[in-house]
């Protein structure tokens, strides 16, 4: 009877001797994650950093830049209805009526 007690303990003991070498292996894996974690945590930092420095200008920049553009081309617009307007003048009285209606139509588009 004490042969299989000290039988079972054995096999208890070498249970526990492969319980701990497993908890081991589970331990490094698991501050191995952690590293890997870590420097992926960095690197989306890196990422994002470097795309924000990238990124399309703020919307008060943008806004100008849209008026800037829609400034130029009613410049471009009103340059056009001149020119044509400055061509007919010399013309009859119905080709500068054309004109100014011409004019007027480019005025409201």
């Amino acid at each position: 009877m004490a042969e299989q007690f000290i039988s079972r303990l054995n096999e208890i003991e070498k249970k526990v001797e492969a319980l701990g070498e497993t908890l081991k292996r589970m331990i490094t894996i698991l501050s191995t994650v952690t590293e890997i974690k870590t420097e992926l945590a960095v690197s989306r930092d890196r990422v994002l950093d470097a795309i924000k420095s990238y990124a399309v200008p703020d919307a008060k920049l943008s806004e100008e830049l849209a008026q800037l553009v829609v400034t130029e081309i009613r410049a471009a617009k009103d340059e056009i209805v001149s020119t044509r307007a400055e061509a007919h003048t010399g013309g009859s009285a119905a080709g500068g009526a054309e004109t100014e209606q011409l004019a007027e139509m480019l005025k409201t588009e």
